[in-house]
């Protein structure tokens, strides 16, 4: 294997109408120091049958494996690389090759920059939804977490990233396989803690295609457990209390924003109460000792927050529900 071979990482499941698109663009870039990882997590479609006969002479490494989700599955990628820096690609998004290695180009040159992000557009269908233009910067790992408030945007997703295989392989940095949203958060956080310093760049070097939100009762029930984790990881590197007290109170609204749209009125209003309560447990437990909870204090009870869930159903927006609470919380907190 060569030394300077790039690693991407593809885990796909049932990626039949998307996995030759994704697999041709990177193709088109000619290079033998390339090494594509496909793995299938337990596709019931014809996307096996499309890669072993289509793409296996490509040199392709093809790898089927039971299902066990996206995290399962880039933990296996990374199991099975040997390249010296891992990019990870989603089969329905699209990566820009000649970029990127304009980018593992720089890393080669500079030993201290551990990370490398490129800037992205997000499309949902044929229109941008997002344009995440980065400087071209390099920033020290430590201020970055000083200033976590500005970075927030570099830390939660695992595409248009080029990371050191070494880092990741060396400090047994994984893809948590209890979760089913956040996971790629929370690999960041730890593999950032263990930088030096990470690069951003203005060119553009990934599209992603956003999908519709997730509807799985596995996915309803990991969005708390996906809240606390993220907050006590940000609580190990971030001292700054306005960002914990922020990142706290936008988790919650967040999850809260999520059981309303997508859940049945009593499972959405038994989680609301439960992400209430985590956020309760957070402000009292790390930010604000002896204090009662704000929920006592308020009188949220059940009642008053099924009258809130209709309200804002009613209103199908988010700033009814979030102001009433925002003005609860601020008001006990006198923030």
């Amino acid at each position: 294997m060569s030394e300077h071979m790039i690693s991407i990482i593809i885990p796909v499941y049932n990626g039949e109408k998307s996995i030759r698109k994704c697999i041709n663009q990177i193709l088109e870039y000619k290079n033998d120091d390339l090494e594509v990882i496909v793995v299938d997590d337990g596709s019931t479609d014809n996307t096996s049958l499309i890669i072993k006969n289509e793409y296996v002479k490509n040199n392709i490494n093809y790898f089927y494996k039971n299902n066990g989700g996206v995290s399962d599955a880039r933990n296996f990628g990374i199991n099975h690389s040997h390249g010296k820096y891992i990019l990870f690609v989603d089969v329905d998004d699209e990566i820009y090759m000649e970029s990127m290695n304009e980018l593992i180009s720089l890393m080669e040159e500079n030993e201290n920059i551990d990370c490398l992000m490129g800037s992205y557009y997000s499309y949902r269908g044929n229109k941008i939804i997002k344009k995440q233009n980065y400087k071209n910067d390099i920033i020290n790992i430590d201020d970055f977490f000083i200033n976590m408030e500005d970075n927030i945007s570099i830390i939660v997703t695992p595409w248009s990233k080029i990371y050191r295989a070494n880092i990741i392989k060396e400090n047994h940095i994984t893809y948590d396989n209890t979760l089913s949203i956040g996971e790629d958060t929370l690999f960041n956080i730890e593999y950032f803690s263990n930088c030096k310093s990470i690069c951003t760049v203005e060119n553009i070097v990934y599209r992603y295609n956003t999908g519709g939100v997730a509807s799985s009762q596995t996915y309803h029930d990991s969005i708390n457990l996906m809240y606390k984790k993220t907050y006590n990881a940000y609580k190990k590197l971030v001292v700054n209390s306005n960002f914990l007290f922020n990142t706290g109170f936008d988790l919650m609204m967040s999850a809260i924003d999520h059981y309303i749209f997508n859940c049945k009125k009593e499972y959405a209003i038994s989680k609301i109460i439960e992400t209430l309560d985590l956020f309760d447990e957070i402000v009292q437990n790390d930010l604000f000792s002896n204090k009662i909870s704000f929920r006592e204090y308020e009188s949220i009870d059940n009642n008053r927050i099924d009258v809130y869930y209709k309200l804002y159903k009613r209103k199908n927006t988010f700033n009814y529900f979030k102001r009433r609470i925002a003005k609860c919380i601020r008001k006990y907190f006198k923030i």
